[in-house]
């Protein structure tokens, strides 16, 4: 549905609990809070204790045509003394594709008419794969003034931000606020520069305002605005299954695994695993039993090949180390058309139809979590076999025929006849004639067949 704001929940001046929800397609189309909006304030009454929560819920392609795609938290913390709080927390809770001009997932704000500063949580919850146009494509932190008194304290705690982007600050980005980012991880995410995982762009960079990152896997690695680096950072691949598919569980061989800290870390994981589960706290929402944890298939295409019209591909020498079943996925492309583009599935799928040219294959190798591993191969495809009285006859004919596959200016016999191997095997020798990729190749036990796979111009 479409609004003006809180496309699918507004909330003012209430604390619920929104718990085990699912919130997707909503939009906010002149104001904020695509999926959520939520005003918050203290409150006078002693009786009113609740946190406002987002508990185990999905908030999914939402649009908000200003701030806050997926969730719009203003916290107003009044002018007044001795009220109750309600901090906004969020937990073990996938937010994704949502989109904004700022706060692509999330959008915190905080006001306060008090010299205090107030913490916001985000805990054992996913932001992936969420747009802004501005400013914080995963997340987007702002407090009202360049004073410390005035401060949101915004702690993201084993949570996973990832494939997030803005034009500035496609992971997270803070605005006078101070960002504590522990036992988490942020990849993938993009933005105007390199890194883009956290972005700090208040004006005055001192202590009272630099993030504080500890015991978390940061794409790129992390040091502040004075060159200090963040506390146990880790900057290699975190070997998610396959956050393609939004599976962001850890391999067995992540350096994630029993990386991160005990303190504050949450009692149990996004899925009620406890933590730990092996020698110490996994770093990111989900904690992974090491000793069971996947193992991702190995993928092998096997050797590149020179074909005639068709081939057979070979995923044989392929397994997984779990002894789980496995599939396969082939994509074909030609280098030399643009518009080839073919797939199949199986084992030992056969191509067919192949013209004269050079081609690319990537198997894909996927086991029952949707691990993935990939692989390559190249092959020449010749389109057509020659003897060598028809390689003659075809060398001739090329001034004047469009469809063969060598010009008499591009390639002489005598040089043909100097570059072929006289090994009963494929051989293949790559060089370039003028601007051409020329193979020439032996086909195995013809001595009087040859393949010559070549790109040459339509003769005018």
């Amino acid at each position: 549905m479409s609004i003006i704001e809180g496309g699918g929940i507004y909330i003012y001046r209430s604390y619920p609990n929104i718990e085990n929800c699912i919130i997707f397609d909503n939009e906010s189309n002149s104001g904020n809070g695509g999926g959520i909006y939520s005003y918050i304030t203290t409150h006078t009454s002693s009786t009113i204790s609740e946190q406002f929560e987002i508990i185990n819920t999905k908030i999914y392609n939402n649009i908000a045509n200003n701030e806050g795609g997926g969730i719009y938290i203003r916290y107003d913390r009044g002018n007044y003394s001795g009220q109750v709080e309600h901090f906004p927390k969020i937990t073990n809770s996938l937010i994704f594709g949502n989109a904004s001009i700022k706060g692509g997932g999330i959008f915190i704000k905080y006001d306060s008419g008090m010299s205090t500063s107030a913490p916001a949580y985000i805990i054992n919850s996913i932001i992936y794969n969420n747009s802004s146009s501005g400013y914080g494509g995963g997340v987007y932190v702002s407090s009202p003034t360049t004073s410390s008194s005035y401060q949101m304290h915004l702690y993201i705690i084993n949570s996973n931000i990832y494939g997030n982007d803005a034009s500035n600050g496609g992971g997270i980005c803070s605005l006078y606020s101070k960002l504590i980012v522990t036992n988490s991880i942020l990849w993938s995410n993009s933005g105007k520069t390199t890194p883009d995982q956290i972005v700090d762009i208040n004006n005055t960079k001192t202590s009272l305002y630099e993030p504080e990152v500890s015991f978390s896997n940061i794409q790129y690695g992390y040091s502040n605005a004075a060159g200090l680096p963040g506390v146990s950072i880790i900057a290699s691949d975190p070997r998610f299954v396959n956050p393609d598919f939004g599976n962001f569980r850890l391999l067995a061989d992540s350096s994630c695994i029993d990386s991160g800290t005990a303190v504050n870390a949450p009692l149990t994981d996004i899925e009620g695993n406890p933590r730990p589960l092996n020698n110490g706290i996994d770093i990111g929402a989900y904690e992974i039993d090491k000793d069971n944890a996947n193992n991702p298939p190995i993928a092998d295409a096997g050797a590149d090949q020179s074909v005639f019209d068709k081939i057979i591909l070979d995923g044989n020498l392929s397994f997984d180390p779990d002894n789980d079943p496995i599939s396969y996925q082939w994509v074909i492309t030609s280098r030399y058309d643009s518009n080839y583009y073919e797939t199949a599935s199986g084992l030992n799928p056969e191509i067919s139809g192949l013209s004269s040219g050079f081609y690319d294959v990537t198997l894909s190798v996927s086991d029952n979590s949707k691990a993935v591993s990939t692989d390559t191969l190249f092959f020449a495809a010749a389109g057509k076999a020659y003897t060598q009285e028809q390689l003659y006859q075809a060398v001739a004919d090329a001034q004047t025929a469009c469809d063969l596959i060598v010009s008499s200016r591009d390639l002489t016999i005598l040089e043909l006849n100097e570059e072929i191997s006289t090994q009963n095997e494929i051989m293949s020798t790559m060089y370039t004639q003028d601007e051409y990729d020329i193979a020439v190749n032996k086909a195995k036990g013809d001595a009087d067949m040859f393949v010559i796979p070549v790109r040459v111009p339509c003769p005018e």
